[in-house]
């Protein structure tokens, strides 16, 4: 029937159409994170964070080829200069260093000699000491992998053993009569030691360095000792003289 068919139309209508709100709800959106919108914290390191500790003590040993310059007499009573023999050094140092600065002492055995002739034999004198200086050290950077430093201060000499070995035979003079050379030192010198070295780095933290350079010493005092009683057929042989060496050295330290 016609009202039945208005009723089915209006059901239709009903269920088929959607209902509208009167005010619209917002969704929530949900972002969608991805790599580059995650922030990442880094964490930079400056190059002083990069350097190895710095560490203040050092403990080292050194081998010292070294020569002397002395003056002697010879039996006439004439001024005669020595010939350079190279001798031995050997020497540990311990040590208190800033990067630029340092104080470092030292104990060294050296063993120098001298040779000469005169009258026709060959003298050649020999000197032995322990040598303590006390050196202020100043580096262009301790913590560096290459430094070079300069050193001065004062030595303390102490005299181990002075003597002479005479080869040859000798020319008679004076009706015959020889006279015989007599070496006689001071138990001690005191003097101003100089020097300047190399430094090497030889390992990442710079903690054990290869060290080279040249070392100089100018003694203060004069050596001779002509206070002892001596036969009329003898003679002191050194003139008045100040101890001078110079040594190069080759070494190793470690930093602690």
């Amino acid at each position: 029937t016609i009202g039945d068919k208005n009723l089915d139309t209006a059901s239709l209508n009903q269920t088929t159409l959607p209902q509208q709100s009167e005010t619209a709800i917002p969704q929530a959106v949900t972002p969608v994170l991805t790599s580059a919108s995650i922030p990442v914290q880094v964490t930079l390191q400056t190059e002083e964070n990069n350097k190895p500790a710095f560490h203040r003590g050092e403990l080292g040993i050194r081998y010292m080829p070294t020569f002397s310059v002395l003056r002697f007499t010879n039996s006439a009573g004439d001024e005669v200069k020595g010939e350079l023999v190279i001798g031995n050094g050997f020497g540990a140092l311990l040590a208190i260093n800033s990067k630029h600065a340092g104080l470092q002492v030292e104990a060294i055995y050296s063993a120098t000699a001298q040779k000469f002739k005169d009258n026709g034999r060959e003298h050649k004198v020999n000197f032995n000491y322990i040598n303590v200086p006390l050196l202020f050290i100043l580096n262009t950077d301790k913590s560096k992998l290459f430094n070079i430093n300069l050193a001065i201060g004062p030595q303390l000499g102490i005299n181990v053993g002075t003597t002479i070995n005479t080869t040859g035979t000798a020319n008679e003079v004076n009706g015959g009569t020889t006279t015989e050379p007599v070496v006689s030192a001071r138990k001690s010198d005191f003097g101003f030691a100089y020097g300047a070295g190399l430094e090497f780095a030889l390992n990442p933290s710079h903690t054990i360095h290869f060290g080279l350079g040249f070392r100089g010493v100018y003694g203060l005092i004069d050596i001779r000792d002509n206070s002892k009683t001596i036969a009329t057929d003898q003679y002191f042989i050194l003139a008045r003289t100040n101890m001078q060496n110079y040594a190069g050295y080759v070494g190793l330290s470690v930093l602690f």
